[in-house]
């Protein structure tokens, strides 16, 4: 798997998208995911170009200067979809990634995660809804309790 520019040398970069956290509501979106993107050791341009590419693709190209707590549920969670992707991890563990989106977003984001699995990229979600994992499936494991 290729780097993105301005990334420094690291192991397998993996990340745990759990709703909500880490989230600053009083930060801008555009803010928020550079952070992150900056903490997996992208230097400051490619943090802010690889954020700008992310929420732009999650369909927030025009809100990256909203603050977190003025965006709407289903915009938060896209938010936080671009603080997991920011990095190009290898390994993506995401808890109910569609929970709160439109179906224009469920869309977008299922051909996202297709795209990062044809990449390389292992991804693994949990949801309860089947007929969304039945969107992005590839292969299938069910734990029951």
């Amino acid at each position: 798997m290729e780097r993105a520019a301005g990334r420094r040398p690291r192991p397998a970069a993996v990340r745990l998208h759990a709703r909500g956290a880490g989230a600053v509501p009083a930060d801008a979106a555009l803010d928020q995911v550079a952070y992150f993107a900056r903490l997996h050791g992208l230097d400051p341009a490619a943090a802010v170009g690889s954020a700008r590419r992310w929420l732009d693709r999650l369909g927030l190209g025009e809100r990256t200067g909203e603050k977190l707590i003025a965006l709407s549920h289903g915009n938060q969670q896209r938010v936080q979809l671009a603080v997991a992707l920011v990095h190009d991890p290898v390994l993506l563990v995401l808890d109910e990634p569609f929970a709160g989106l439109d179906p224009e977003a469920v869309d977008s984001l299922s051909e996202i995660l297709f795209e990062r699995a044809a990449a390389g990229a292992a991804v693994l979600f949990s949801s309860i809804v089947i007929s969304k994992v039945a969107l992005v499936i590839v292969g299938l494991i069910v734990f029951s309790a």
